[in-house]
């Protein structure tokens, strides 16, 4: 797509170019494109149209030329008929230009400098072809890319044959070569030409000075029916004739041919025969013309013979032709008096002796609305222009001096010949006033971004250039959150964030400043940040450690029960009694939990010592008796040993805490 684009592209700009190169512009441009003014047609005296062969008639051409260079040429084409003739040869107009017809038209070239000028061609011209009746026949001129048409109108030429005519000359005008062709009527009234020694046959061509005689351009055609029905001569022909053409160019010389024959009996074949005596033939041929074109040119048929008469004596004939021609084309160019000239001068508008170099005007023509020169003034302030063709113009300033405004004042000149110089005087110019260059300035608040209004201060920010990419300013949030920066100069900036406040988190977002004349304040408004995320508060001094416990002291061995006394024989009671059951509540230990503090002043050991105390006491009063005797039912025995089992309990579970503590630590 890209590719299609760019050759797209590059169409775009071949056409655009092809257009402006086939444009026609103004006088100016001149000097590359001259332009058609007009064309136009003249007749002869009196007449609304030409007559094929018979009549010359004159193409006008107004060409609108501009300044050329000696050797310059330019060409007009014209898209015409084949049977439009024309000489050929170079003619001058005046001392700046000379014309050369071609087979496509002519060509103009400047034979010395010269101005831009209107210059005027006539160019004489015949139409070599018959017509029927009256017939519009049209002409396209075309110079540059620019075409003017026009109608020619022809008229069928008739020529009425003689009853007495023997041959006839008639000048056909130009070939497309640019030689003069000429036509030879012979015998159209078909006598019976013979010759004798009292008065024998004679056939010429006597061509005039300045041409000769192209010999291998004579053609012969035989002419069967040379007279039509109204009596005018038939200007068709039938077949080529190879004999009659080839007996001609052996007889020709540069200046004509000549044959004379006594015992004439027709003109000669090439297998020595004779052509029939009463044969007619339509002759052309050509003559190359040997000077500037100028001249008159002339070509002069003759002939004679002996014919039957009605009765037995022979009747002498003779014909003579004169035929000429005129074909010099003219022209006329516009006179050094037809152009004009402009001055004037630069100066300072304070002070006019200071001229001003430098300065560039365009002078417009008014009638093309082109270009048609440009003018600078020189070192002294002068500006002026030459052989500037007569019209009206306007002069307008497109660059000021250096240090200068342009002006906008435009000065109309018209040149004509009763005011061939034009002098403007002094056209002034303002200095440039000192440029201020625009600053600007950039304002922001710095806020939280959950709670607009708190205002953060201490913020740090860089403002770059983006086109150096260097560090323009820094600038600080104040105590009410805003940062502020004036005198910028103009340009593109990146504000951006390189400190945070306290407590917040630095913003990677970056912000666009465009400082100009038109846009010389910007407030970004309010620039937020977020906090920091918290975490929990660190104790302000380390917990103390507990104290390592002590080890708890051993219980004492209980003493080893006495044994008892033997007790005496109790006497036999009678009736005994059954033993009372006395409820006993087991002992309780009661273990005291040592005091935990919170905030403690740190020891210099690192265990902390934990006290227990181990207290026995019954939950109520025990009635203890002796144990028994041997044979006495007394259980103290049995309270002695609960006792010890539950001193060495309590101390278990002591040396249990104490070791779980200490793992812990």
């Amino acid at each position: 797509m890209k590719k299609m684009n760019t050759w797209w592209l590059v169409g775009c700009i071949l056409i655009f170019l092809f257009s402006m190169a086939t444009s026609p512009q103004g006088k100016v441009n001149a000097a590359e494109n001259p332009t058609l003014d007009n064309v136009t047609v003249t007749y002869p005296d009196g007449q609304t149209s030409a007559t094929a062969f018979a009549d010359t008639f004159s193409l006008h051409f107004a060409l609108d030329m501009p300044k050329m260079t000696t050797g310059e040429r330019t060409h007009i084409t014209l898209e015409q008929p084949n049977a439009l003739g024309y000489n050929h040869a170079t003619f001058a107009i005046g001392d700046a230009f000379q014309v050369t017809p071609d087979a496509t038209g002519f060509t103009l070239e400047a034979s010395q400098n010269t101005t831009a000028q209107l210059v005027q061609v006539t160019l004489p011209v015949n139409y070599t072809e018959n017509v029927s009746g009256t017939e519009t026949v049209p002409l396209s001129v075309e110079l540059n890319g620019q075409s003017i048409s026009l109608d020619m109108v022809i008229q069928e030429y008739k020529d009425m044959v003689d009853k007495s005519e023997l041959m006839k000359k008639v000048p056909l005008g130009f070939a497309a070569n640019g030689n003069l062709q000429w036509v030879a009527y012979y015998n159209y009234n078909q006598l019976d030409v013979v010759g004798t020694e009292a008065y024998p046959f004679i056939f010429q061509d006597v061509v005039g000075s300045n041409q000769k005689l192209v010999k291998d351009s004579i053609s012969a055609y035989q002419v069967a029916e040379p007279i039509t029905a109204d009596g005018s001569r038939n200007l068709s022909h039938d077949g080529y004739d190879f004999d009659m053409s080839h007996f001609l160019q052996t007889e020709a010389t540069d200046t004509g041919w000549h044959y004379e024959n006594a015992s004439f009996q027709g003109f000669p074949t090439l297998t020595g025969g004779t052509l029939p005596t009463t044969s007619s033939f339509y002759i052309i041929y050509e003559t190359q013309i040997t000077d500037d074109g100028a001249s008159l040119y002339t070509n002069e048929l003759y002939a004679q013979g002996m014919i039957n008469g009605n009765g037995s004596e022979p009747i002498r004939v003779q014909g003579q032709s004169p035929a000429q021609y005129q074909s010099a084309g003219e022209g006329s160019g516009d006179s050094e008096s037809q152009v004009g000239a402009l001055t004037f001068e630069k100066a300072d508008s304070a002070d006019a002796t200071v001229k001003l170099a430098g300065a560039e005007f365009v002078l417009m023509d008014q009638a093309t609305q082109g270009v048609y020169a440009t003018i600078t003034t020189d070192e002294n302030g002068v500006g002026s222009l030459a052989d500037i063709p007569y019209g009206s113009y306007v002069l307008q300033e497109t660059k000021a001096p250096d240090g200068y405004q342009i002006s906008d004042v435009t000065y109309p000149v018209i040149l004509s010949s009763e005011n061939q110089t034009v002098d403007l005087g002094t056209i002034s110019n303002d200095k440039t006033p000192p440029v201020v260059e625009a600053t600007g300035s950039l304002v922001f608040e710095k806020v939280d971004s959950s709670d607009t209004s708190i205002k953060l201060k201490g913020a740090i920010f860089t403002l770059t250039n983006q086109a150096t990419q260097d560090v323009y300013a820094t600038i600080t949030t104040d105590d009410k959150g805003v940062g502020a920066l004036n005198d910028i100069p103009a340009g593109s900036y990146v504000l951006r964030e390189t400190k945070a406040p306290a407590g917040y988190q630095l913003s990677d977002k970056t912000y666009s400043v465009e400082i100009s004349a038109e846009q010389q304040a910007v407030d970004l408004k309010e620039v937020p940040n977020t906090k920091v995320p918290s975490k929990p508060d660190e104790p302000n001094n380390t917990p103390e450690q507990p104290n390592e416990p002590n080890t708890p002291d051993v219980p004492d061995t209980p003493n080893q029960p006495s044994t008892p006394s033997q007790p005496s024989t109790p006497s036999q009671p009678t009736s005994p009694e059954l033993p009372k059951v006395v409820p006993v509540s087991p002992a309780k230990i009661a273990v005291k939990t040592p005091v935990t503090h919170s905030k403690v002043a740190p020891v210099k050991s690192e265990k902390a010592t934990e006290d227990a105390v181990l207290s026995v006491s019954p939950a109520s009063s025990v009635d203890f008796k002796p144990l028994p005797k041997t044979g006495d039912t007394s259980n103290k025995g049995f309270v002695y040993f609960g006792g010890i089992l539950l001193l060495g309990a309590g101390s278990y579970l002591v040396y249990r805490r104490y070791q779980k503590k200490k793992a812990m630590h």
